[in-house]
Formats: C-alpha cells, sequence, structure tokens
C-alpha cells in the first residue's frame, strides 16, 4: 500500500520495516533451535550406538549369539 511521502509515508515505511526485521528474528531464532535440536539429536544417535556396542560386548563376552536376530544363552554354555 502505497501511503505517499510525508509523515505518513514515513511511518508506514517505518512500521513495514519494524515487521520485516521481525519476521528476520523470528527466522533467524528458528534457524537457532533447529541447529540446537541437531545437535541433540547427534548427540543421542552417537550415545546409542555406544550403548548398543557396549550391549553387544556384554552380551558376547557371556556367551551369547545373535540367531533370528535375536540374542541368545549358548545352550552348552
Amino acid at each position: 500500500m502505497y501511503a505517499g511521502g510525508g509523515p505518513l509515508g514515513e511511518l508506514m515505511e517505518a512500521a513495514a520495516r519494524g515487521r520485516a526485521e521481525a519476521r528476520e528474528a523470528e527466522l533467524a531464532a528458528r534457524r537457532a533451535e533447529r541447529a540446537a535440536e541437531k545437535e541433540i539429536d547427534d548427540d543421542i544417535a552417537f550415545v546409542s550406538g555406544m550403548i548398543a556396542e557396549l550391549v553387544e560386548a556384554a552380551l558376547l563376552a557371556t556367551k551369547h549369539h545373535r540367531h533370528k536376530g535375536q540374542w541368545r544363552a549358548r545352550a552348552n554354555g
């Protein structure tokens, strides 16, 4: 919407500029939040992988084996 020059035009231009800055700030905040969430997700994936490796090592050390994807104790220990 064109409001012309003068005080009304300047006021409307300043308001539009303020809305644009607010939108940009909101977008920047969302980007930062997504980056933080990705970092947390990556940390969770890393820890989850380490836990899976530790569980597998513990099961193998106690003479367990995989059978069709399931862990089972060896029959003759």
